[in-house]
């Protein structure tokens, strides 16, 4: 009887044994496939993704002239500057002046302000998206007043960048404001 009891705790030892090591097998082989995926065969694996590539930009002047890139200027002012209506245009271009009065203590202050407005028509012909940069000409002593702001300066260039889908229009509304002050008067209180 001893002999069967060794036999069957053998058998039970190695069962267990077995059943254990299956066990942990399993266990381990499910975990490194959910880890690794599987690579696909060679008739299905593809071109790689391009790499993120930045929108093509389209430099136009205040006169809606399409300017060259600027890594392609030169210092020469016979720019090859061309035209192209579908591209950029201009609409309501407007000028104006009024009288401001503002009382500053005992003076009021009266100063001629003139405005210009124009608004940019700039349509993507292009089947990719692309970024207009509006080179805006800011005369001396005359700001932009307008909403959107330039997002950059370069002397008396301010620079509007504006993003398009493939064949969107957008619209861009420039403003200047120039401040002459004519007269000062004194009030009497």
């Amino acid at each position: 009887m001893q002999e069967t009891e060794c036999y069957d705790v053998a058998m039970f030892s190695t069962k267990t044994f077995l059943a254990l090591f299956f066990l942990s097998s399993a266990s381990i082989f499910s975990s490194l496939a959910q880890e690794t995926e599987p690579v696909p065969p060679p008739w299905q694996i593809g071109a790689p993704a391009p790499a993120s590539v930045p929108p093509r930009e389209i430099h136009v002047n205040r006169d809606c002239l399409i300017l060259p890139a600027p890594a392609d200027r030169t210092p020469r002012l016979d720019l090859q500057l061309r035209h192209d209506a579908v591209v950029c245009h201009l609409e309501a271009q407007l000028n104006s002046q009024h009288k401001e009065e503002m009382v500053v203590g005992d003076e009021l202050l009266v100063s001629k302000v003139k405005i210009q407005e124009q608004e940019y028509i700039l349509q993507n012909i292009t089947t990719g998206p692309v970024v207009f940069v509006v080179e805006h000409h800011v005369p001396e002593k005359w700001r932009i007043d307008s909403d959107p702001l330039p997002e950059a300066y370069e002397g008396p260039i301010a620079f509007f960048r504006i993003n398009a889908a493939p064949s969107e229009i957008v619209r861009l509304h420039v403003g200047m404001r120039h401040v002459a002050h004519q007269s000062t008067r004194h009030i009497r209180g």
